[in-house]
C-alpha cells in the first residue's frame, strides 16, 4: 500500500521544516511506504523558498486557494501518482508525527473508509477557544441526530482516507470551504464508514491559525451550519427517532438564527450596509433569532394581537425566503469560483511536471 501525506501550507515557513523532519524520521522508523507532499497555498512569506532549499516535494498554487483547495489539489495528485491512502496533516506543528501508527492501526482493524484523529475521545489536554468549542459540541450532536453516529471530533483535520474517499473529494465540484462535520455528515450517509481514534495533539509554536481572531471562528460556524443545512436538504434526515424531531427542529431554527444574525455583522464590519441599514437589520437579525430560541412567543404575540393565522408558518416562509435570496447569491458566483479554482489546481500540478520534466 502507498501512502501520501499530504500537508496543506499557507505562511508556514517557520513551522514546515520541523514538520518534514519529523514527518521523515517516522516514516524511516517504521517502514511506511509513504511521500510526503506539501501544498503551497499562495503563500505571502517565503514558505515557498523554504520548501525548496529543504528539498521537500511540494506543488505550488498561483493564488490563494484556501485549505480546502489546497486539500483538493493534493487529492488530485495523489489519484494521477496512483497512491492507495492519504493522510491529511497540518503544516502548523499541531498534529504529530508518531500518533500516524493509531490511525493506521484503525484503518486495519476496522477496515474504515476515514479515520479521524479526535482529541476529545480521552482528556488529551487540549483547549479549543469558546466558539470552536461550542461549535464542535453542537456538531457532534448534529451527526448522532443525522446519522446515529458519534463523533467527538468532527473538525479534526488529522484523518487517514481510503482511494474510494480521496477520489470522491477530488472530483467533487464544490468542495466546501471547511471539509469538517459537513464532509463526516455527507459521507457517513453516502455509506462511508467513518471511525475516530483518540490522539494528542500540541498547539502551533508559531504563525497564525485560520480560525484566529473573534470573526473568524464565526465566519466558520456560518458555513459550517449553512453546509450541513444544505446536505439535511439534499440527502433527507436518516436515522431520527419521532422523539427527536421535535429537538431537532428548535436546534435547527436555533442555528440559522444565529447564522444569520451573524451573517448580518459580517456585512455591518465590512461596511457594505449603510448606518441606517445596519441599525435595521441588526434588529431583524436579533428578532429572527430570540424567535427561533423561544418559539412561545410567536404564539402569545398572535394570541394577544388577535391573529390566528399560524405564526410558525409565516416565520418558516419568511426565513425559508431570506435563505433563498442567499442561495441566489451564491449560485451567481459559484459557477466562476469553482472553475478559477479548478484551473489553479491544474496549473499547480502542470507547474511541478514541468520541474520534473526539466531536472
Amino acid at each position: 500500500m502507498r501512502y501520501l501525506i499530504i500537508i496543506p501550507c499557507y505562511n508556514e515557513a517557520l513551522n514546515i521544516v520541523k514538520v518534514f523532519e519529523d514527518l521523515t524520521e517516522f516514516i524511516g522508523a517504521t517502514r511506511l511506504n509513504a511521500d510526503i507532499l506539501a501544498i503551497n497555498d499562495s503563500s505571502t512569506d517565503n514558505t515557498e523558498q523554504v520548501l525548496r532549499e529543504n528539498k521537500i516535494c511540494f506543488l505550488s498554487l498561483p493564488f490563494n486557494l484556501g485549505y480546502s483547495g489546497a486539500l483538493q489539489t493534493g487529492f488530485k495528485y495523489a489519484i494521477e501518482h496512483n497512491f492507495d491512502f492519504v493522510i491529511q496533516f497540518d503544516g502548523d506543528g499541531q498534529h504529530i508525527p508518531t500518533e500516524i501508527q493509531k490511525l493506521l492501526d484503525a484503518q486495519a482493524e476496522n477496515d474504515a473508509d476515514i479515520v479521524i484523529g479526535s482529541r476529545f475521545i480521552l482528556n488529551s489536554g487540549y483547549k479549543h477557544g469558546l466558539l470552536r468549542s461550542l461549535g464542535t459540541k453542537i456538531f457532534t450532536l448534529l451527526i448522532n441526530m443525522i446519522c446515529g453516529e458519534k463523533i467527538t471530533d468532527p473538525t479534526s483535520g488529522f484523518q487517514i482516507l481510503k482511494r474510494e474517499v480521496f477520489s470522491r473529494y477530488a472530483k467533487m465540484g464544490a468542495y466546501p470551504r471547511y471539509p469538517d462535520a459537513n464532509l463526516v455528515i455527507q459521507m457517513i450517509l453516502e455509506g462511508f464508514k467513518v471511525r475516530e481514534v483518540p490522539v494528542k495533539m500540541q498547539l502551533r509554536i508559531f504563525g497564525v491559525s485560520m480560525h484566529a481572531g473573534f470573526w473568524n471562528p464565526l465566519f466558520y460556524m456560518v458555513h459550517m451550519f449553512y453546509s450541513i443545512f444544505m446536505i439535511i436538504i439534499q440527502y433527507g434526515v436518516v436515522n431520527v427517532s419521532p422523539s427527536k424531531i421535535n429537538k431537532m427542529n428548535q436546534l435547527a431554527f436555533i442555528i440559522l438564527g444565529f447564522c444569520l444574525l451573524v451573517y448580518i455583522l459580517i456585512k455591518v464590519k465590512n461596511k457594505q450596509f449603510s448606518e441606517r441599514e445596519s441599525l435595521m437589520w441588526i434588529f431583524a437579525g436579533a428578532i429572527v433569532l430570540v424567535f427561533a430560541v423561544f418559539p412561545g412567543l410567536l404564539d402569545f404575540i398572535a394570541r394577544f394581537l388577535g391573529v390566528y393565522y399560524q405564526p410558525t408558518a409565516l416565520f418558516l416562509l419568511t426565513f425559508f425566503a431570506i435563505i433563498l435570496i442567499l442561495l441566489r447569491k451564491e449560485q451567481q458566483i459559484n459557477g466562476l469560483e469553482e472553475r478559477v479554482k479548478e484551473l489553479a489546481q491544474q496549473n499547480a500540478l502542470i507547474m511541478n511536471k514541468i520541474e520534473k520534466f526539466i531536472k
